[in-house]
């Protein structure tokens, strides 16, 4: 062991003078580089920034052609070649010379300076959409402040032409019907205030002759006057009728006189009928010696005579009756008639007023055809000027830019610095190149050196019960080097189990409810449709630990949710569409994808041995012998079980009875 240590010592020795000649290198390959970084970066940055900004700023207009030429040649009184259609195009010199005489008064530059056309020329530009109307324009500078003063006084002296040219097509027949509609349209104004002042005068209502008062009182008192006649009429049949009747001895009365002589009349019919009675049962001698006969006498004479009376009054009443009504329609008759001859009197006025009245609308009416016919001959001559010229509508104006439009000094100085340090590199690569030391002989590289024999670490793994366990063999002091040990498997928190159930498909929750029963991942792969038996709640699992556990009701619930496919026999429940049963690495997937969607840390390094690991160590801590739990999780290697042993409590190992064997919380979320 002594000479193995002297001889790591000397080739350390031999080692450390080619790394402390690296290091030097290294030191001056920074340098070298940090220097040609610094000049270069400086240098670019500076001829970045030195740069003046170039800012620009854009308008829109809608330039719509003339639609028909030919309307031209009908609206102009000379032939339309005479004019110069040069002064429409935005960059002619005619134009660019009025928009820098206007630039000079309203944008006045420093002194001894002004707009001049060939500035212009280089300041603007006009650019087309391909395919529609729209005609962007330009403008680009030093000054963002004078751009947009510059686009919009150039669409306003296009526009201003425009509008002159659009002038230039009045001819003297359009100015004779612009002062003929002006003239008409202050007549037919003026009639109208007439009109109206003489139907306010003369209560003129409607242009309709019947809906007026004075007509419509006429046809009223008409009415009224036949309805008054009849009424005569009436009431002097009436009355000849109560006069004959009463002759004729008939009852004629009102309501109540005919109420009052049929009670009269029934009081007499009563007394008649007691003195026929009367005269039945007793003789003639006897009749005027009883008393009670006699009165019966007295009472239907006075009744007789009170009948005949009120019978005499009724009629007299209904007579004085029948003739007042007869005077009355009489008098109402008359009183219309002497209204309704005033009524024809005031008609006649009125009829000479509203034949007064359709005159003067019929004149009105004349006066508005003909303003109407001016107003049609002026739109039609407007449309075709319209077909003729050139529409200019600005889309948009122009704003005051707010970044420059070249050069873009973010981009630039990102090029600088990425350039700069890409010929740094490249110094370094090449001053490696051109100072490359020769390489070096005698020493060589050893290996690593072991000393006394390595033992794995306890490692817990899914299938650890499959593997027999092989005794240690020695290794030499010195050999090939070994590969490196699996990592330890951690137990997984209750918390972190509660989380991964939540965020799991109803699938995978069901997997990792029975991988936190008892089953290891290689078991739960080859489990076959037919042991499952969902009915009495047994899984029945074949192998080396070849056992039958009886499934918590909720495991069962999970896989009744999860509905795996069990139909066909001889077919794991956990398989493709492919029919091609899942790998223990696809389970792995399933399980870190669920620990994924719930966040958990190290979500990639979770898995099914993890989840039996936290269940096994789960048992151990309740202080189980899981020697004596090999019918539920199956057979543990010796090894495995004394690791789980260190986490018994002190008291020692528990009977099976206070051992809790369903895992805390899937009672809540399966």
């Amino acid at each position: 062991m002594t000479m193995t240590l002297q001889q790591g010592q000397s080739s350390a020795d031999q080692l450390a003078a080619p790394r402390q000649t690296g290091a030097t290198r290294n030191g001056k390959r920074f340098a070298i580089f940090l220097a040609v970084f610094l000049a270069s970066a400086a240098a670019s940055l500076a001829y970045v920034y030195q740069r003046p900004a170039v800012y620009e700023s854009t308008a829109s207009l809608l330039v719509t052609p003339p639609a028909d030429r030919a309307a031209l040649v009908a609206a102009l009184p000379s032939n339309p070649q005479a004019v110069g259609m040069e002064r429409h195009a935005l960059m002619t010199n005619s134009l660019l010379e009025l928009l820098s005489n206007r630039l000079n008064q309203d944008v006045p530059l420093a002194e001894g300076e002004d707009w001049d056309v060939p500035d212009l020329q280089e300041m603007l530009w006009v650019e087309r959409f391909e395919e529609t109307n729209i005609v962007r324009l330009w403008a680009r500078g030093a000054e963002p402040a004078e751009l947009p003063l510059l686009l919009n006084a150039w669409i306003d002296v296009y526009l201003k032409i425009q509008v002159d040219f659009q002038e230039s097509l009045y001819s003297e027949t359009d100015r004779e019907l612009l002062r003929q509609a002006a003239e008409l349209q202050q007549r037919v104004e003026t009639k109208r205030d007439a009109l109206a002042l003489f139907r306010d005068t003369n209560d003129i209502v409607s242009m309709e002759r019947e809906e007026n008062r004075a007509v419509s009182r006429l046809r009223g008192l008409s009415l009224s006057l036949d309805e008054a006649r009849e009424e005569v009429v009436k009431a002097s049949a009436n009355l000849d009728t109560v006069t004959r009747s009463a002759a004729r001895g008939e009852v004629v009365a009102g309501r109540e006189d005919r109420i009052r002589i049929s009670e009269l009349e029934d009081e007499v019919a009563i007394r008649r009928s007691q003195i026929a009675d009367f005269r039945r049962r007793f003789t003639d001698a006897f009749i005027p010696l009883d008393r009670d006969i006699q009165l019966a006498f007295q009472e239907l004479e006075s009744y007789e005579l009170q009948l005949a009376e009120r019978r005499r009054v009724a009629s007299e009443r209904a007579i004085e009756e029948a003739r007042r009504e007869l005077a009355s329609a009489r008098q109402t008759a008359e009183e219309l008639t002497r209204q309704l001859s005033e009524s024809e009197r005031e008609i006649s006025a009125f009829s000479e007023l509203f034949a007064e009245h359709e005159a003067l609308t019929e004149e009105l009416r004349d006066l508005e055809n003909a303003y109407r016919d001016i107003n049609e001959q002026q739109v039609r001559r407007q449309v075709d000027r319209d077909r003729a010229v050139t529409q200019v509508e600005v889309l948009e104006r122009a704003n005051e830019p707010i970044e420059p439009s070249w050069p873009n000094y973010t981009r630039d100085a990102a090029i600088a610095v990425g350039g700069s340090a890409l010929l740094g590199f490249i110094v370094v690569l090449a001053f490696d190149f051109f100072t490359r030391p020769p390489p070096q002989t005698g020493v060589q590289a050893l290996g690593p050196i072991t000393i006394g024999t390595m033992t794995s670490p306890g490692v817990f793994h899914e299938d650890a019960e499959l593997v027999e366990e092989t005794p240690a063999r020695p290794r030499l002091a010195r050999q090939e080097p070994a590969a490196d040990p699996e990592p330890e498997i951690t137990e997984l928190p209750v918390e972190a189990v509660h989380r991964l159930l939540h965020a799991a498909t109803p699938k995978t929750r069901a997997l990792i409810a029975l991988l936190l029963s008892g089953v290891s991942g290689s078991e739960l792969l080859a489990i076959e449709g037919e042991d499952l038996d969902t009915q009495k709640g047994k899984l029945q699992i074949s192998g080396l630990s070849h056992r039958t556990i009886t499934l918590p009701d909720s495991v069962q619930r999970s896989i009744a949710r999860a509905d795996f496919r069990t139909s066909r026999s001889g077919q794991t429940i956990l398989r493709h569409k492919t029919e091609e049963r899942y790998s223990l690495a696809e389970l792995d997937g399933l399980i870190s994808r669920a620990a994924d969607d719930a966040e958990l840390p190290d979500a990639a390094k979770i898995d099914a041995a993890q989840l039996r690991h936290s269940y096994l160590a789960y048992l151990a801590r309740q202080g189980a012998d899981l020697a004596a739990l090999q019918d539920v999780v199956g057979r543990v290697s010796p090894s495995s079980r004394a690791a789980y042993a260190r986490l018994v409590p002190p008291d020692g190992p528990r009977p099976r009875r206070e051992i809790t064997l369903e895992y805390p919380g899937l009672d809540e979320l399966a």
